[in-house]
């Protein structure tokens, strides 16, 4: 394998990572979590009806960027730098070892996975697979505690920033 190919594909692959993970210095902001008291609950239900989004400047520990934590506003994916680098290495896997057959992303929040699956694939070349999306577009579900009792007391659902509708998606 040319080495200057392979490695200026690592380059780009890294970046794109980077990217979607949205941890730039130059755009800090994350989205405040909706609260748990009464009272403040019900003011941030009634900005999110009208519209406002509500981030803090103050953006999350550079940690918790490789780790899928923090939300980032300006993020296309919640699952971190260390999981998207083992996402990159498993599709050069499949592509490597052959293995046939379209890949998917369940639980897309805003597509990033998917953004890189696609670039893996453009980056060596694939062009006889399909990357599905699958996702309800409407944020977690609430919990169901009698089938799932470790789900007990989430409040996820609770949590608009986790929702992005199918037009978000495709943009």
């Amino acid at each position: 394998m040319n080495a200057d190919l392979e490695n200026l594909r690592q380059r780009y692959l890294g970046a794109l990572r980077r990217a979607l993970v949205g941890g730039s210095t130059t755009y800090p902001y994350r989205f405040v979590k909706r609260p748990k008291t009464a009272a403040e609950a019900e003011t941030y239900d009634r900005l999110r009806a009208e519209g406002v989004e509500l981030v803090t400047r103050s953006p999350p520990p550079r940690d918790l960027y490789e780790v899928g934590g923090g939300w980032p506003a300006t993020s296309l994916t919640m699952i971190g730098e260390r999981r998207l680098e083992h996402l990159q290495r498993s599709v050069e896997t499949v592509i490597r070892e052959g293995v046939e057959g379209d890949l998917i992303e369940t639980g897309v929040w805003r597509g990033g996975a998917t953004i890189l699956m696609r670039a893996v694939l453009q980056a060596y070349g694939v062009t006889d697979r399909r990357v599905w999306v699958a996702d309800s577009f409407a944020g977690v579900p609430a919990p169901d505690p009698e089938h799932f009792p470790a789900d007990d007391g989430d409040r996820l659902h609770e949590q608009p920033a986790l929702a992005a509708g199918l037009n978000e998606v495709k943009a």
